[in-house]
């Protein structure tokens, strides 16, 4: 049996990160294409500056680190420069992702991707599950401005710039609620972290 394969997904501030946190904490091995991109953009000079020629000098800080903050707000404005951050970062992001998985194949029976983008790059038949995170949307900006200071024009920005809810509800596997408090959330994940060990065999 190859490895199984579930791929994780959530709008902006659905709280996504927190439960594939408890994923991980349960043992499950989690591979991160947040965490991908932001070694991609950290590290990657040539990265760095594909990006600084599509959307300005500005979004590069004096000390050559990424201004991430900026780079969102500029990238998820219209289509076109949504669709050039693909290009330069999401297709690589892709790529190191599968070779991970291929890596992991003859040692690890289950392997959960935590993908903000899965829908929009087009991801979703490569996976035996597709869950997704959601909740209503005040909660979710209140989130995401708590954590990161977002104000609600890019908020609303990044959030129009992504598969809507409904639709990716309409093409989830499971879908994960997350409107209510964190001990709700955990009971929830932890049901389904038990499911998915016994379908995959970890548990046996």
């Amino acid at each position: 049996m190859s490895i199984y394969k579930i791929g994780i997904t959530g709008s902006i501030g659905s709280g996504k990160s927190t439960v594939t946190r408890l994923i991980s904490e349960s043992g499950i091995r989690v591979i991160d294409a947040d965490k991908i991109s932001r070694n991609i953009t950290s590290s990657d000079e040539i990265v760095l500056h594909e990006l600084s020629k599509a959307f300005g000098e500005d979004i590069i800080n004096a000390d050559g680190s990424l201004e991430r903050r900026k780079l969102a707000s500029i990238a998820f404005s219209n289509e076109k420069n949504k669709a050039q951050l693909t290009t330069i970062v999401t297709d690589r992001v892709k790529d190191i992702m599968w070779e991970m998985v291929a890596e992991l194949e003859t040692a690890e029976k289950l392997v959960v991707m935590d993908i903000p983008l899965l829908f929009e790059s087009g991801l979703i038949e490569c996976f035996d599950e597709v869950w997704v995170v959601v909740a209503d949307k005040d909660i979710r900006y209140q989130r995401a401005h708590k954590r990161d200071g977002i104000s609600k024009e890019d908020f609303d920005a990044r959030d129009n710039a992504q598969t809507s809810e409904v639709d990716k509800i309409a093409f989830a596997d499971l879908i994960i609620h997350n409107d209510k408090d964190h001990q709700a959330l955990e009971t929830k994940v932890k049901i389904e972290i038990r499911r998915i060990k016994q379908i995959s065999g970890i548990d046996r």
